[in-house]
């Protein structure tokens, strides 16, 4: 097998931008991702052994329950290298484990949207003071992200977060690409963009009643590269109230607005009541990935790479008496070459040239090591007298 190395003007590196959609349903406290299906397993109630919903980060418990197909997890043996896992304490580390103890961890790690509602019957602020540089950060855009000023002071109003796990979107949301939208009996009340491109999440659309109140409204902003979306609108989308904060008496019940929505998501404190049912809540999003790319170009020089070792290369019928000792291997000069080249006589065949077919190109580090493999849509045939480059695609 021959090898050849590539030279500094075949090999380009490239950065390829992307932007992947993300779409999220939630209805009756339940959250459905890209129209996803859920499917059970042969072992396990759910395939991928994550809630509805939700993405499992490394996908390796496939149709596992833990019992009669255990999971697959990290562990760390406690030894003098003091190794462990950055979610075990120093005080647990060296208080619950002896030395040869098995430290485990877990790879049911997933991932879906959350909610947090922040009012002042939550001690949730610290979660808003924990952006507040991050907020800071974007007043450059709008000064509806300034945590306190004219348009208001966060954290004495009620807020409602929504988290968006960075494995949707990337490195950030694109921008322009947000629209959330709150449906009431399968109605589309109200929808939200980013029309503006600055973060500002605008009311654009709705029944006539919810435009009445909010339309060209600021009803929250989103944080590009943070993957939170801060929501305080609170006028009112429909008439009526609803028992979204779970109360005892219907005179606490309240009005939908945009505090609301995503409520029951993901174990956000409430549960789902009866005068919530007909409302759902969708939120799509674009994402923004950088995709490291890497271009080589394998060239297949005339003269070169006209031999095979197959036995088919040769006539039929032919017996080859190769020479072999301790020494010495020497292949028989007389066995012939079959010769394939067409011709559009019936008794002539044409002027012989070695020619064959290449199939599969493969890509070694500089230790020979087998790292990558190209496989062609078909043979491509190569003659002796004519260059040929192929161009090949590594996604890094």
């Amino acid at each position: 097998m021959s090898y050849f190395k590539f030279k500094e003007e075949d090999v380009f590196y490239n950065r390829v931008k992307a932007h992947p959609e993300n779409a999220f349903f939630i209805h009756s406290g339940t959250v459905y991702y890209a129209q996803s299906k859920e499917t059970s397993g042969s072992f396990s109630a759910t395939e991928r052994s994550v809630p509805r919903g939700f993405v499992s980060l490394y996908e390796l418990n496939i149709d596992r329950n833990g019992t009669t197909n255990k999971y697959i997890y990290p562990f760390i043996t406690k030894d003098g290298t003091i190794g462990a896992f950055k979610t075990v304490s120093t005080t647990s580390f060296n208080t619950q484990f002896s030395y040869g103890d098995k430290i485990t961890g877990s790879y049911r790690l997933s991932a879906s949207l959350s909610r947090t509602f922040i009012n002042d019957a939550t001690d949730r602020r610290q979660r808003l003071r924990a952006i507040r540089t991050s907020l800071d950060n974007y007043t450059h855009l709008s000064p509806r992200f300034a945590m306190s000023g004219v348009f208001g002071d966060k954290l004495i109003s009620d807020v409602n977060m929504i988290s968006v796990p960075s494995i949707f979107y990337g490195s950030a949301i694109k921008k322009g690409s947000v629209s959330l939208k709150y449906y009431i009996t399968g109605t589309v009340v109200a929808e939200l963009q980013d029309s503006k491109n600055n973060g500002e999440l605008i009311q654009v659309s709705g029944t006539t009643y919810a435009q009445s109140f909010g339309s060209g409204a600021c009803a929250g902003v989103v944080l590009y590269k943070q993957g939170v979306i801060l929501l305080t609108g609170s006028w009112a989308l429909e008439t009526g109230s609803r028992d979204y904060l779970n109360q005892a008496s219907a005179d606490d019940y309240v009005t939908s607005s945009w505090l609301y929505w995503g409520t029951t998501m993901t174990d956000d404190g409430y549960t789902m009541q009866s005068t919530m049912e007909g409302t759902a809540y969708s939120i799509d999003f674009k994402g923004t990935n950088f995709i490291s790319t890497m271009t080589l170009f394998a060239k297949a020089k005339k003269q070169e790479l006209n031999h095979s070792n197959n036995l088919t290369f040769y006539k039929h019928g032919q017996t080859a008496k190769n020479t072999t000792s301790s020494f010495s291997y020497v292949e028989d000069s007389t066995i012939t070459i079959k010769n394939i080249v067409s011709t559009s006589y019936a008794e002539p065949t044409g002027a012989f040239q070695k020619e064959t077919y290449i199939t599969k190109i493969g890509i070694y580090d500089e230790n020979k090591n087998l790292i990558g493999i190209t496989n062609l849509s078909k043979p491509m045939r190569k003659l002796e007298d004519r260059d040929y480059i192929f161009k090949l695609k590594l996604d890094i």
